[in-house]
């Protein structure tokens, strides 16, 4: 298979919603990019083409989603956020515990 990926991706384990005009739904970020991410939901959600990811103590960017199955999906950023952001992410105290919290598989 072809890589399609546009920039590294870094692993973290970060607490987000997803948010529509019609859904809001907490999910995992799994792992991070400049240009997008792999999250994971609690349970199985239809994902709206376009919405928006909410990310504590950061900026919400408009994103769509690349691909899904089952509670994974790949979603793409609308814009190139910066590096720092990413390894902040990536990189944090929280990443850690998040990672092996219940509930997340």
């Amino acid at each position: 298979m072809e890589e399609r990926r546009l920039a590294e991706r870094y692993p973290a384990a970060v607490q987000a919603a997803i948010v529509s005009p019609n859904l809001f739904a907490r999910i995992l970020i799994r792992d991070i990019s400049t240009s997008g991410a792999r999250i994971e939901f609690l349970r199985s959600v239809a994902l709206p083409e376009t919405f928006r990811l909410r990310i504590p103590n950061c900026e919400t960017l408009p994103a769509h989603v690349v691909w899904q199955e089952g509670t994974l999906a790949g979603i793409c950023f609308s814009r190139t956020i910066r590096e720092t952001t990413v390894l902040s992410l990536a990189q944090g105290p929280h990443a850690a515990a998040l990672h092996h919290s219940p509930g997340w598989a």
